[in-house]
């Protein structure tokens, strides 16, 4: 969790390779590894038993990016979001193997950075 919004320190290069990669993986709170693969248009999450969670990726900006979900046969993931809710993703920081993002749902005060690892 942070408390306020950090700035990006990504390059043209970094944003380019971002969405060229296309497949990544974070790690949840509970330790479990979630793959995802993203498109210009798309970002689903395939969790560790075999469920996926499907959202909708609309860029803002170069480094920012509002995914909004559609479905879920996660029971975790169904019952934490309903089809429109929106999470604003921003690219922070381009490292060796993961990118540092920010993430803050649409309508919240929470904000977090997490690592999305390449």
């Amino acid at each position: 969790m942070v408390n306020e919004e950090p700035d990006s320190e990504t390059s043209e290069d970094d944003l380019r390779h971002f969405f060229q990669l296309r497949n990544f993986k974070y790690v949840e709170a509970n330790g479990d590894t979630t793959s995802v693969k993203v498109t210009d248009t798309s970002w689903v999450d395939h969790f560790r038993d075999g469920t996926y969670s499907r959202l909708s990726l609309r860029k803002v900006k170069e480094n920012e990016y509002v995914i909004s979900f559609m479905e879920s046969d996660n029971i975790l993931r169904k019952n934490l979001s309903k089809p429109g809710d929106k999470y604003r993703y921003k690219i922070l920081k381009r490292y060796q193997n993961y990118y540092l993002m920010y993430v803050e749902p649409v309508g919240s005060d929470v904000k977090s950075e997490f690592k999305l690892y390449y």
